[in-house]
């Protein structure tokens, strides 16, 4: 890797937004964007159903495409065709329901300095400032369980004021090293919704590379949490946790980290 620090001199990232049906949320984020060293960015904007495009700022003029799925596609899948456009050499996974305060991609991209950080991802709150749980250690069932009981929200890990080694990061905001995302395959599409980000960071460890999580960088993620409300979403959540559980993924990474006691 070259000496250079990554963010420090205009390093390309390609961003992928996926909209279902969130254009005013995605116009907003956009706003943010705009006041984020906007040279830098290549945006897509998928709407995974159809609607009219987003509105772009001034600033973002030239930087910003929008798609319209022909059919509705699973999280993995449509992250996975935006990242096929990828030339940069990061590629960022937003939720449209994100807004930055600040800019917070100068302090995350120097992480990329290691060339073992595949993922980084800086520390979230919800619009009241409540600290939210995207740093996460490998789960158990029973963890999985307990967690969904005590309807737990805050991460795993202390939040210090540097980096953080995690074992996986929440996925609406994922910042990805391109050529380790592209080694592994990225998402697995197999998860319709729900888990892919799990399966993706213990693909990360299991390859020998790094999560980074930067609890000091803050950004603001207004959770849906759809999955306690709908019960389709809860299907999927539920058929997704089995489905990571029951994976050759999970068992290799338990055998590599025993059971806490």
């Amino acid at each position: 890797m070259s000496g250079a620090v990554p963010g420090m001199d205009g390093e390309p990232v390609h961003l992928s937004i996926v909209s279902h049906r969130q254009r005013a949320l995605v116009g907003e984020l956009l706003r943010d964007l705009a006041g984020c060293r906007a040279n830098q960015f290549t945006i897509t904007v998928l709407s995974n159903t159809p609607e009219p495009a987003p509105d772009i700022p001034p600033a973002l003029a030239g930087k910003v495409e929008h798609l319209v799925n022909p059919a509705p596609a699973g999280y993995g899948a449509n992250h996975n065709f935006v990242f096929r456009r990828c030339r940069a050499r990061f590629f960022g996974v937003l939720n449209p329901d994100l807004r930055f305060p600040q800019d917070p991609f100068p302090a995350l991209l120097p992480a990329f300095a290691d060339p073992h950080v595949a993922i980084v991802a800086p520390g979230a709150v919800d619009p009241l400032g409540e600290v939210q749980d995207n740093a996460r250690r490998l789960a158990t069932i029973g963890a999985v369980a307990s967690k969904t009981w005590r309807r737990q929200r805050g991460p795993d890990y202390p939040q210090l004021a540097g980096e953080v080694s995690v074992d996986w990061l929440a996925g609406f905001f994922l910042l990805c090293r391109s050529s380790a995302f592209r080694d592994l395959g990225g998402f697995d599409e197999r998860y319709f919704l729900y888990y892919e980000d799990v399966d993706l960071c213990t693909r990360v460890r299991l390859a020998g590379w790094r999560n980074v999580w930067m609890p000091a960088v803050r950004i603001i993620h207004d959770a849906r949490r759809r999955s306690h409300r709908h019960p389709r979403y809860l299907l999927w959540h539920l058929a997704s946790i089995g489905r990571f559980f029951s994976s050759p993924v999970y068992r290799a990474a338990r055998k590599r980290r025993p059971p806490r006691m």
